[in-house]
């Protein structure tokens, strides 16, 4: 798997996120994508993310995605969502296999706040349903995420309620914090998640299963504070590309770095590795 954040240019301004504050212009174009994309099918990567950023404020995002589609890559593309009615109809021809929405709250003064963007729920809320308005057989699958932090805790088990008989999937994120990060947001209160409060939120969920991810998160949380330890494969089974000069791996959540990649070669040449 490969993970693409193809711009820092956002049209949200997230609080627990530093991404859209980053002043760097600088982005890879749509013939080093291509480039990348061959690369990747030599290396046998079968799962491809562009996230961002805002992915769909690139004018050329579209062939973008199809130039890994049409390797036979499986495209998840992880969008904010306030661009996805103008181009729902497109969306379906992409070539992506899954687009992943961003709703951080169940109802819409929740969201907006923590997204910064005010009467964003509602535009969001009709590109959800403008993508999901064509069949199933001629569109991507359509997931609706939650990153869950201190101030949308309470909001878990509506946020499932609302969403799980209308997208095709919902998935809940807990927001992380790390010193070393590199869009992690500043707002300390935003990191502090109470596991009694997220347990009874769980409650007649399947996020309530014992061998479920957020099951394993809770037993962590309970215990030490914070997300569970794991073995990191970054670089073996998951890299991250985004624009400028270093980057946290895996999931631009921990401390590995990897620089800015340039020369596509069988090599893998890498910029700034440390």
């Amino acid at each position: 798997m490969a993970e693409l954040d193809v711009t820092y240019r956002c049209d949200c301004r997230c609080q627990m996120c530093q991404r859209w504050q980053d002043p760097r212009k600088e982005e890879m174009t749509l013939e080093e994508y291509g480039r990348l994309a061959e690369e990747f099918q030599h290396m046998g990567v079968h799962l491809v993310s562009i996230a961002g950023g805002e992915p769909l404020m690139r004018e050329d995002i579209f062939p973008i995605i199809k130039g890994f589609s049409r390797y036979g890559m499986a495209v998840n593309l992880c969008t904010n969502g306030l661009l996805l009615e103008k181009y729902a109809e497109q969306m379906t021809t992409s070539g992506a296999s899954c687009i992943t929405v961003s709703v951080d709250g169940a109802v819409a003064r929740t969201h907006d706040k923590i997204r910064g963007a005010p009467g964003s729920y509602e535009r969001i809320e009709r590109g959800i349903l403008s993508v999901l308005s064509f069949p199933a057989s001629n569109r991507p699958m359509l997931r609706v995420r939650m990153t869950i932090s201190g101030q949308n805790l309470g909001e878990v088990g509506p946020f499932y309620r609302r969403w799980h008989h209308v997208a095709d999937d919902v998935l809940l994120q807990p927001v992380h914090r790390c010193p070393d990060a590199f869009y992690a947001g500043q707002d300390r209160n935003l990191f502090q998640l109470d596991p009694q409060l997220l347990t009874q939120q769980l409650t007649g969920t399947p996020f309530q299963k014992r061998n479920g991810y957020m099951h394993k998160f809770l037993l962590s949380l309970r215990q030490c504070g914070t997300f569970p330890e794991h073995r990191c494969y970054a670089g073996c089974s998951w890299c991250v590309w985004i624009p400028g000069e270093r980057l946290p791996l895996p999931g631009a959540a921990y401390l590995y770095r990897i620089g800015k990649k340039r020369k596509f070669s069988k090599g893998m040449e890498f910029r700034g590795f440390q």
